[in-house]
């Protein structure tokens, strides 16, 4: 997917642009300075102009940036838009501001290069600053899903050529659940949870928890975000037109008794390379890559 076809699919997100348009209102006060963090489009900075704020200072490193730049244009916003081209690690800012903004959450949540840029940031807020999002939370469970599980782990059977090199190969690869995950075989636990605007600069990059199944065949891990955005407005992963709970599968399919203890595991080493483990079976994006090399 090209950087065009993501942000375009961001901006046809209307129920998380919604939500954000209700949080920015909620946090941003008549004449705010507002840093747009990751701005892509500037579709946040832009928002924010319209709930009161005086400047974005909208940062972007990649080339979006010059849709951006039309965009504010075309709105008449050119005069109230700094864009700052770079890392945001690596620039600086004439004036604190009152309210960062970012699009950095996705559907595994903050992993820990997008948590290195948020923290960094804090230093462009005042006292009394705040973050939007203030938090993120992921969530798991282990999960029944055998039409996925098929669909994903074992698509294409070959008509009599095996293909179980091709199969394991899918089994560490992530699928999305087109909606909630409603086979749940126990309920979800927390996983991690970070804390935009204040707490600790590192990152847990493991999450560990033990389930009571109620019994039958698992397929995989269930991954669902949680955030809030606000004091009164969040959002969940189930609900977003792109932005959706994950399935981490396993090669094979763990049988379970009522009453079982079944562990998983989630590993963040960036935003591209996990790892999980659900009872003794173990998967990796790293092992997928690992197949081509």
């Amino acid at each position: 997917m090209s950087s065009f076809d993501l942000h375009h699919l961001l901006l046809s997100d209307s129920v998380r642009l919604q939500a954000v348009r209700r949080a920015l209102r909620e946090t941003v006060r008549p004449g705010s300075v507002v840093v747009d963090l990751g701005a892509g489009t500037g579709i946040l900075g832009f928002l924010a102009l319209r709930a009161g704020a005086r400047r974005v200072y909208a940062i972007e490193r990649h080339p979006i940036v010059r849709l951006a730049r039309a965009v504010a244009a075309e709105n008449g916003y050119g005069d109230r838009v700094t864009f700052v081209e770079g890392d945001s690690r690596r620039v600086k800012l004439p004036e604190r501001a009152d309210v960062i903004v970012s699009d950095l959450v996705g559907p595994l949540g903050i992993d820990p290069e997008m948590a290195e840029s948020l923290v960094d940031a804090r230093r462009f807020l005042k006292k009394s600053g705040r973050f939007l999002p203030e938090r993120s939370e992921v969530w798991m469970a282990p999960v029944r899903a055998a039409a996925l599980h098929r669909r994903h782990v074992q698509a294409g059977k070959g008509h009599g050529v095996r293909l179980d090199a091709v199969h394991s190969i899918a089994a560490n690869r992530l699928a999305c659940f087109p909606g909630v995950p409603r086979t749940l075989a126990a309920p979800l636990r927390r996983g991690f949870a970070f804390e935009f605007g204040r707490g600790s600069a590192s990152f847990p990059r493991r999450a560990r928890a033990a389930f009571r199944v109620g019994g039958g065949p698992v397929h995989g891990i269930a991954v669902v975000v949680r955030v809030r955005l606000s004091r009164s407005v969040s959002l969940e992963s189930s609900f977003g037109a792109h932005w959706k709970p994950v399935f981490l599968p396993v090669r094979h399919p763990v049988e379970t008794r009522p009453g079982e203890r079944l562990e998983a595991e989630l590993v963040l080493h960036d935003g591209t390379n996990l790892e999980w483990r659900l009872g003794d079976q173990r998967q990796s994006t790293l092992l997928e890559r690992a197949a081509y090399a």
